[in-house]
């Protein structure tokens, strides 16, 4: 029973650490928007169009998030979307160009929707609501 209590509150807190990480470079423009400008180059528009894209590709994977998480086990889902994010977010600190900023916005909405945010649901429901 101890093991099993440990085991609950130590995934609970990893998942909603994860929670609070996983967003950061999909939102940085939140508190770095100048930054960002100045930092890759781009327009107004510009980083509107990747904040569009991010949104998009979020909005689009929502539904069949849900449905992967059902098929696949949590765990898979959780660490190949902190392994991605992560990846994703290192590339982004390279200041790559507009073209490949796009392409990492968009895969950041499939690792922070499409594989993490229905695997962390579908977690918490588990963990929280069954394993009373």
């Amino acid at each position: 029973m101890k093991g099993e209590t440990f085991k609950k509150y130590f995934l609970l807190t990893v998942i909603a650490l994860g929670a609070g990480v996983i967003y950061k470079v999909a939102y940085m423009r939140e508190a770095f928007y100048d930054a960002m400008l100045s930092g890759f180059q781009i327009t107004n528009t510009q980083l509107g169009t990747i904040s569009s894209i991010y949104g998009t590709v979020a909005l689009i994977s929502y539904l069949p998030g849900g449905i992967l998480a059902d098929k696949v086990s949590y765990k898979k889902l959780l660490t190949l979307s902190f392994i991605g994010s992560g990846v994703l977010s290192l590339w982004c600190s390279t200041m790559p160009s507009f073209g490949m900023i796009k392409v990492i916005f968009g895969l950041m909405g499939v690792t922070t929707i499409l594989t993490y945010w229905s695997a962390f649901v579908k977690t918490v429901r588990f963990w929280v609501v069954t394993k009373r």
